[in-house]
């Protein structure tokens, strides 16, 4: 009888140390697993030298597509830059960063004596709504030139001679796709400017290499945007469609729809 309890004693020890081993090992395994997170309220008040000392990899904005990218690491012992900081930013590898958003808003004693606008689509003719897709692929930096002199930080425009009705924002989910975003950045522009739009363009980028999660991209992105300005329209679009009719109108209705 004793030497059936030692063994069922020294069987349990040997489970519960199994245990321990392979929480252990998870444990570290997390610990040096890398995230990106959107997290565009940090840039507003601190510094670089001080997000460095939280083991920050890299803080980029881009002008063009004015995307808020805070790689962050778990390992906080390690604050030296990693090895792939220029591969993470590969996609946007040509464009101009910066490390801050200043988000402009229209001048609201301004803008609301401004008269509503109005995109008339009243012309039978539909040739004349036709849009000439861009189909040549230019840099980042090329790209800017196209369109960036009017846009405002964070990828904003408005009109000045009109207000619109309504604010909104377009969230991108996006990985590894540099071809469809370049030419989806180059022919979005003029289109929504076409039709006298309050936009805005949210890029949402999923670092790494786990298993692509398009939803979870769109809820990052609304929050993220929603802390920016009172959006009160949302289109939650792909990287690789273009719309080609003007009288596809980037509004809100009454209930949602597919454009």
């Amino acid at each position: 009888m004793f030497q059936n309890r030692r063994t069922v004693f020294l069987f349990i020890c040997l489970i519960v140390s199994l245990q321990a081993l392979y929480y252990i090992i998870t444990f570290r395994i997390r610990q040096n697993q890398k995230r990106i997170i959107l997290f565009p309220e940090v840039l507003l008040n601190a510094e670089l030298s001080d997000i460095e000392k939280t083991s920050v990899q890299n803080i980029t904005t881009s002008t063009l597509s004015k995307t808020t990218l805070i790689l962050i690491s778990n390992d906080l012992n390690n604050t030296s830059k990693p090895k792939e900081f220029t591969t993470a930013l590969s996609p946007f590898a040509d464009a101009s960063f910066s490390i801050s958003i200043n988000f402009t808003e229209p001048d609201s004693t301004i803008y609301n004596s401004l008269p509503i606008c109005q995109f008339s689509i009243s012309n039978n003719d539909s040739s004349s709504y036709k849009v000439t897709i861009q189909k040549d692929i230019y840099p980042f930096n090329i790209i800017e030139k196209h369109h960036g002199e009017d846009l405002y930080p964070g990828g904003h425009w408005f009109p000045k001679t009109c207000r619109p009705e309504q604010r909104l924002a377009i969230i991108i989910c996006y990985r590894n796709r540099e071809i469809h975003l370049k030419l989806f950045l180059d022919n979005i522009h003029s289109f929504l400017k076409k039709q006298q739009l309050d936009y805005t363009i949210f890029v949402v980028n999923q670092h790494g290499h786990e298993q692509f999660n398009r939803a979870a991209l769109f809820n990052v992105g609304f929050i993220e945007a929603m802390k920016l300005y009172s959006f009160n329209c949302f289109i939650f679009h792909d990287v690789d469609l273009l719309p080609e009719d003007l009288r596809n109108i980037y509004k809100c209705g009454e209930k949602p729809r597919h454009m």
